[in-house]
């Protein structure tokens, strides 16, 4: 080989080896600048889902908080918290004696917060117990109830609905206080006390259990009954609550 293409075969395999460590260069600078931003994009992704859980958990706190420990609010009116836990009883005040309730202020706070707030305004004064199934139950808390046409009764309210709450439970003992309803969600100011230990389907709101007055109770489910749409349960004497009173004890 000679000296001139010796030297023209060493010049090829220079610039073969200069353009093989430029492309390996830009081979690097492109994959750096790739790492760097799947890296970025990793951090952007990390901190999104930060912020996602910070919000998330600001949102459920602020919920926690709000249930918890703030007013209770409803279609109701407003009832704070403290004044919610200095009424814990309410005694039935009925012509034929009294029957005091434990209310359940833990597990249904709006609907007890309901029945306070209704008692305040004297909205249960005068109102009757316009069903009574012996061995079944006693419902009372329609204002219908109020005059001597008992074709309405057990169709009023208070002029609003509430959702339910703490539902579950299909035991419902001798002595439970329960909302009575015409279908989910509509709560309004009617209740019922159970006369006897019975199985329903978990759609009422059990918000109190009757601690004193089940002689009342017995007393008034004996009360004669006669035909009201097809079910023996309209009362033939008027058993009227007189008042409601409200205690921490």
């Amino acid at each position: 080989m000679s000296k001139r293409s010796r030297e023209r075969k060493e010049r090829r395999l220079g610039e073969r080896k200069e353009f093989e460590s430029a492309l390996k260069e830009r081979r690097r600078g492109e994959s750096a600048w790739v790492r760097h931003a799947l890296k970025w994009m990793g951090l952007g992704v990390g901190a999104g889902v930060v912020i996602l859980l910070l919000v998330w958990g600001g949102i459920k706190l602020v919920g926690y908080v709000s249930d918890n420990f703030g007013d209770i609010k409803g279609p109701f009116g407003e009832l704070a918290r403290e004044e919610l836990a200095q009424n814990k009883f309410a005694t039935l005040v009925t012509t034929e004696g009294e029957m005091k309730i434990e209310l359940d202020t833990q597990n249904t706070p709006k609907t007890v917060a309901n029945f306070i707030l209704l008692a305040q305004k004297d909205f249960y004064n005068g109102v009757k117990f316009h069903r009574i199934v012996k061995d079944f139950m006693l419902q009372t808390g329609d204002p219908n109830s109020k005059d001597d046409d008992p074709s309405d009764d057990g169709t009023g309210g208070p002029g609003y609905t509430f959702e339910d709450e703490h539902l579950g439970d299909t035991n419902y003992a001798r002595g439970t206080v329960a909302m009575a309803n015409s279908g989910p969600n509509t709560n309004g100011s009617q209740f019922f006390i159970m006369h006897q230990d019975n199985e329903l389907q978990p759609s009422y709101v059990i918000f109190g259990h009757l601690v004193e007055g089940f002689d009342i109770l017995d007393k008034i489910a004996e009360i004669q009954v006669e035909d009201s749409g097809g079910e023996l349960s309209r009362p033939t004497k008027d058993i009227i609550i007189e008042d409601v009173i409200l205690t921490n004890s």
